[in-house]
């Protein structure tokens, strides 16, 4: 009797680590289909400065927040969305080139965009989301700019104020940009993790 409980008991626990085990590869597989898709849109014409690099940052450090080491599959993602946009530039299908000068600035944005995100996914609900990528752009925008002012602008002080004031019309596209593809991508993967969820229930 002992036994076929420890055995009943035991298939339970497998059968609870494999259902696990799905949830969380579906998870990986749902957010970095999504993050890769945001990516690639990087390579197709769009608006000035209408791009989904902050919402890869905010979706990848809120959706992966439980994992800390995978805060930086964004940034990797990021990265090869960065050279194959730099092989299209080279190859005369781009117009910007995807590495540049401020990119040393550019990445510990990134990195603190997908911080905000991360620290969004302790809360519930839309509105930390929002204020996550409003704080990440923003963030993003004072970083990014004053690495402009380091390398191509004269080290004074009206320079700097200079850098920031020519910038604000391209922030209001770039976030534009954050906001819209932090909100599709979100509704993207939250979906298919309900899909996914019900898929395993269903199998468990």
């Amino acid at each position: 009797m002992r036994s076929k409980f420890f055995l009943s008991k035991l298939n339970s626990l497998l059968n609870f680590g494999a259902t696990m085990i799905n949830l969380f590869k579906n998870n990986f597989l749902a957010i970095g289909a999504v993050l890769l898709l945001l990516a690639s849109l990087r390579l197709f014409p769009h608006p000035a400065n209408f791009t989904p690099v902050g919402a890869i940052a905010i979706l990848g450090g809120y959706f992966f927040s439980r994992y800390k080491w995978a805060l930086w599959i964004p940034v990797i993602i990021m990265f090869l969305s960065d050279l194959a946009l730099e092989i299209s530039y080279r190859l005369g299908y781009a117009r910007f080139a995807g590495f540049n000068d401020i990119m040393v600035f550019v990445y510990p944005a990134f990195l603190l965009m997908a911080f905000c995100g991360s620290m969004a996914a302790k809360k519930s609900g839309w509105a930390p989301v929002v204020g996550a990528t409003l704080a990440g752009s923003l963030l993003f925008f004072i970083i990014t700019n004053f690495g402009y002012w380091v390398f191509y602008m004269p080290k004074t002080g009206s320079a700097l104020v200079q850098s920031y004031v020519q910038a604000i019309p391209f922030f209001k596209s770039t976030l534009a940009g954050d906001l819209f593809y932090t909100g599709t991508g979100f509704l993207l993967i939250s979906l298919w993790q309900r899909k996914a969820g019900h898929s395993t229930s269903a199998a468990a």
